[in-house]
């Protein structure tokens, strides 16, 4: 990823990951403290292990239609997996005007 791949706001808690991402690699956010909301934007497909690991204040995910495959701890350690068995909890809003994909083994826990 380049630096223009993925722009953050509001010190970094609201992370935007570019459409020239297509997968995000093992370890890429990893123990990031500061994100708290990811939005995926139209062509990242995988999300690899321990990708978001430790990011411990991470609340949200927003999944474009194109993610076919999270692998297992992705996210472990966050907000999202750790009240669930470390199985991810993904929110997913109405106003992205698309339709995620939501990998099995996963869990939706409610709509925004």
């Amino acid at each position: 990823m380049n630096n223009k791949s993925v722009i953050r706001h509001d010190s970094g808690e609201f992370l935007y990951i570019a459409d020239d991402v297509t997968v995000i690699k093992k370890r890429t956010f990893a123990d990031d403290k500061r994100v708290r909301f990811v939005f995926m934007a139209g062509d990242v497909t995988e999300i690899c292990q321990s990708a978001f690991e430790g990011c411990t204040r991470l609340e949200k995910v927003f999944l474009p239609k194109t993610v076919a495959r999270i692998e297992n701890g992705a996210f472990a350690e966050t907000k999202l997996a750790l009240n669930w068995g470390e199985k991810p909890v993904f929110t997913i809003s109405p106003f992205l005007n698309t339709t995620p994909v939501i990998p099995s083994g996963c869990i939706i826990s409610s709509f925004a």
